[in-house]
């Protein structure tokens, strides 16, 4: 993975995390080939996140997050929750992390 692309992610995290959302690293083809066309994000939500955004409005936001983190990094973003992993997906997912 491109350093700069790592520096950019945590920039967004920082940006973000202020209304709740989260970053929690980056896994999939952006960290292991040099050729990637999505970049796969963990991420969580907290209480803040909840409070501000709540039934649908926080699905909408949801959406808008992710359209932003595409503008901003030119890729298709897949967003993972890590609160919504099943146990398989912990599996292989957890371990290739790259946490920022």
């Amino acid at each position: 993975m491109k350093k700069e692309l790592l520096i950019q992610i945590k920039s967004l995290k920082n940006e973000l995390q202020k209304e709740g959302f989260i970053i929690d690293g980056v896994f999939g083809s952006a960290i292991k080939r040099d050729d990637f066309n999505d970049i796969d994000l963990l991420y969580h939500l907290s209480e803040e996140f909840f409070s501000k955004y709540s039934g649908f409005r926080g699905f909408n936001r949801l959406e808008e997050i992710k359209a932003y983190l595409q503008s901003r990094l030119g890729r298709e973003i897949d967003l993972a929750s890590i609160d919504n992993l099943s146990n398989t997906a912990k599996k292989y997912i957890l371990k290739e992390v790259v946490y920022v």
